[in-house]
């Protein structure tokens, strides 16, 4: 989360400090394709569209020096949307992944300073082995799809106006209600407190939109026929048991945060009826998820970290 947070603050800072005293103009993600790909082309060879995101929440996430408005929850559009492509560098030859930060200014139109990164600076939040086409759900259509199911309805009820911190489109090797490498919007609701948290995921070609809430708070067990996890909320490690019917002396197991970079990773070996401990302490707080596989079963559990 925080190695995100610094790319915000630095490619944002970058392109839109010397703009500050200037109107920006609100656009929706896809509209800024167009002009990402034409400076992508420009460094390298072969550019591909990774992902898209941009800050939901910049008063809970970080404070920005500029004058700028990002997603608004009724239009769908931002003031700015970070571009990230990936290709062979035309200087040197190697896979490099470009994160092009995109404004537009009346008259002006788009404006950018593009900036390379790391390959593995976007790796954890979006597939670097998929492509994201440009035809991906627009966004305004992205937040009406979440703002109509009954979930969000139920949690805005009680959560007036709700906001996520960040706001990505992209394949991520992580989804909840859809297959693993899927396309799609997701986005975090809330955060640690008796309020609960909103997780929503929309797939990015069909539209499709689900959203569960998950209660925060409360000191309780998240079982299902495949595994418990306890406690919840938890602050220094989480006890995961496994049924008979589901074990496998070797499976691993991943966790991931909200937005679906992964955290940690590891190969277990275990005994039957023997529970496994994992590790939390360096996790800060918020709503986590941990990946069991175990032969042909693949499954994800919520819970919270709250220290």
């Amino acid at each position: 989360m925080m190695k995100l947070i610094t790319v915000f603050s630095i490619l944002l800072l970058l392109s839109c400090t010397t703009l500050h005293s200037q109107l920006f103009v609100a656009y929706k993600a896809t509209e800024g394709v167009s002009a990402a790909k034409k400076l992508s082309d420009a460094s390298l060879t072969n550019s591909q569209l990774v992902g898209v995101v941009t800050l939901g929440d910049t008063s809970s996430a970080l404070q920005l020096p500029i004058n700028a408005n990002f997603f608004d929850y009724t239009s769908g559009k931002s003031d700015g949307w970070i571009y990230l492509f990936r290709g062979k560098s035309k200087t040197t030859s190697s896979d490099t992944t470009l994160s092009i930060p995109i404004a537009k200014l009346p008259i002006i139109g788009f404006q950018t300073l593009a900036i390379d990164l790391p390959l593995s600076g976007i790796g954890n939040l979006f597939s670097k082995d998929s492509v994201l086409p440009n035809n991906f759900l627009e966004s305004d259509k992205m937040i009406r799809n979440i703002q109509a199911t009954a979930d969000y309805k139920l949690y805005a009820k009680a959560n007036p106006n709700p906001k996520a911190s960040f706001v990505p489109v992209g394949y991520t090797p992580f989804c909840l209600y859809f297959p693993s490498n899927s396309p799609i919007w997701r986005l975090t609701f809330g955060g640690v407190g008796t309020n609960g948290t909103l997780n929503c995921e929309v797939h990015a070609l069909t539209g499709e939109a689900k959203c569960t809430a998950i209660a925060v708070g409360v000191n309780e067990e998240i079982s299902s026929q495949y595994l418990t996890l306890s406690p919840n909320p938890a602050s220094k490690s989480i006890s995961l048991s496994i049924p008979q019917e589901y074990y496998s002396p070797l499976l691993s197991l991943e966790v991931f945060n909200s937005i679906g970079v992964s955290m940690n990773n590891y190969s277990v070996s275990v005994g039957l009826n023997e529970n496994i401990t994992i590790p939390i302490d360096d996790l800060h707080n918020g709503v986590y998820f941990v990946k069991y596989s175990a032969g042909d079963i693949h499954t994800f559990k919520s819970f919270i970290v709250q220290h």
